[in-house]
């Protein structure tokens, strides 16, 4: 599954992204898991509804590997200039490319290099797909040479992904050294989260909102029966509240998440956890705003935590630098 991180991902529905909407794999995906379920369930609109899933997701998948382009691209561009301090963007489910160019903007204008990671339904919850994007997104990290400053942005269900990855790294002592020395900050956009069917329903809900919340909920109860998805996310949370790194943590966050309603609870537990072994953190949190949106609707004060949390974590850099010198 994608792990402990955020609900399904809302995402910044604004002008340019409303009805953003799910991929071929991931529509030919839920098709699958909801014939599988109708047939178990002798459900002819569960069936019916997955023929027509699996057909649109067929005329979706070029819109899909696409994407898996865009983000080999940038992780090429990152490796061939290695001087600027490089941002890891781990996204929410359903998300574009295009939904992410504000925060891409916002990086490269600050001098980082930004690679993206896209995370559609198979990455938020087949297990050995949440996974493999945690190795993936691990192994690009072991590539970046000695020094580069690192920071991981993830956002809903990508907060998951980062916490498979801390427990892919957590027993192995090189590439754990790596992680320390490369890694100087990590944000977390509306995550993460302790995940249950009903919330990736809610989420998948405000990525495709065309199909019915009743349909939807079907859907996640199927995926997490099938892929035991559970056991996937429970792995991530762990990591993420009992082994992290001691880089400063900011996490971004409404209270009144229509994802994930228990949100503001969850955070609070994985803020003190961290907090208790000595992890430095920061918040932001909004009274109203929307799951993955609060760049959209607070742009102000969403970049000036976020400016403030960027010199913090290179300040921290510097410094054990100079200590690293003087040794």
């Amino acid at each position: 599954g994608g792990g402990g991180g955020g609900g399904g991902g809302g995402g910044d529905r604004d002008e340019d992204s409303l009805g953003g909407g799910l991929g071929g794999g991931d529509a030919a995906a839920i098709g699958t898991a909801l014939y599988v379920f109708g047939i178990r369930g002798k459900s002819l609109v569960t069936m019916i509804g997955s023929g027509l899933l699996v057909g649109a997701g067929g005329l979706m998948v070029a819109g899909n590997l696409a994407s898996l382009a865009s983000s080999v691209a940038g992780e090429r561009n990152a490796l061939d200039n290695t001087e600027k301090p490089l941002v890891i963007m781990l996204s929410w489910m359903g998300a574009r490319k295009r939904h992410l160019d504000r925060y891409t903007q916002y990086y490269r204008e600050n001098g980082y290099d930004v690679v993206t990671y896209i995370n559609g339904l198979g990455t938020a919850l087949v297990p050995s797909q949440s996974r493999e994007q945690a190795c993936r997104v691990a192994k690009f990290i072991e590539r970046q040479p000695e020094g580069r400053p690192v920071v991981v942005h993830a956002f809903s269900i990508g907060t998951g992904i980062y916490g498979l990855l801390l427990e892919r790294v957590r027993n192995d002592v090189a590439m754990l050294e790596k992680m320390r020395s490369n890694v100087v900050g990590v944000v977390f956009d509306s995550g993460p989260a302790m995940i249950f069917p009903k919330d990736v329903a809610k989420g998948l809900n405000t990525v495709c909102p065309i199909i019915s919340k009743k349909m939807w909920a079907m859907v996640s109860s199927a995926f997490f029966a099938v892929t035991r998805a559970r056991k996937s996310f429970s792995a991530a949370e762990a990591a993420l509240a009992k082994f992290q790194l001691p880089a400063p943590q900011l996490y971004l966050y409404s209270r009144d998440d229509h994802v994930v309603p228990n949100l503001q609870d969850c955070i609070r537990h994985f803020v003190q956890e961290n907090s208790r072994r000595g992890v430095e953190i920061q918040e932001m949190v909004w009274e109203k705003s929307r799951h993955t949106a609060h760049l959209v609707l607070h742009p102000e004060e969403y970049k000036q935590n976020l400016s403030l949390f960027l010199e913090k974590c290179m300040q921290h850099r510097q410094n054990a630098s100079a200590v690293a010198s003087q040794n």
